[in-house]
């Protein structure tokens, strides 16, 4: 899950920097909107490169989740066979 968020990020930021590139020199049509110059490929870049950060924190929030459930479920097993040892 690690390299997975480590390569959404790296791909998310670089294309975000091409596609906002792009849009500063070619410009882009999206759903019959025209996006083109300063402001529209600055945006395109900043955006990105925030939502692939966003993007990149949830999965490894995710990754930490998985582990605490597994810590808990040893845990929890570890626990339930301590008590029936000393309850017999």
């Amino acid at each position: 899950m690690r390299v997975v968020a480590w390569a959404v990020l790296v791909i998310g930021v670089v294309g975000s920097i091409a596609l906002g590139l792009q849009v500063l020199t070619d410009g882009l049509i999206v759903q019959k909107t025209e996006l083109v110059g300063i402001r529209s490929g600055i945006a395109v870049i900043l955006l990105g490169i925030v939502s692939s950060f966003l993007v990149w924190l949830s999965l490894l929030a995710v990754r930490d989740l998985f582990y605490l459930f597994i810590h808990v479920k040893e845990n929890t097993g570890t626990a339930a066979q301590t008590i029936a040892r000393n309850w017999d």
